[in-house]
């Protein structure tokens, strides 16, 4: 179970860092239909996002981001602890 938890952390951070070009690049691009970068966030995928968004230099200037992202991986760390501590004695995190 492990693995799996594992699998999707990296495969949906991999997901937020490429989606955050994306974005910057059809930003860039005069009426190109942009993506909705907080849903691949809540997913989970967002410390990488965080971490991209400050290299190619997206919404960087954007409060949403700039705080949000950070508040959210916050929160999503604070349940990871919480749902650890939960299931401590629970086969699967042993």
């Amino acid at each position: 179970m492990k693995e799996i938890i594992f699998a999707y952390v990296a495969a949906i951070n991999i997901a937020a860092a490429a989606v955050c070009v994306i974005d910057k690049r059809r930003a860039q691009t005069r009426g190109a239909r942009r993506i909705r970068e907080w849903l691949i966030s809540f997913a989970g995928g967002s410390p990488f996002m965080f971490l991209t968004m400050n290299i190619v230099r997206h919404k960087t200037l954007k409060k949403s981001f700039v705080i949000g992202l950070p508040a959210l991986m916050v929160f999503q760390l604070v349940l990871i602890l919480w749902l650890t501590k939960l299931f401590a004695g629970h086969i699967m995190f042993q």
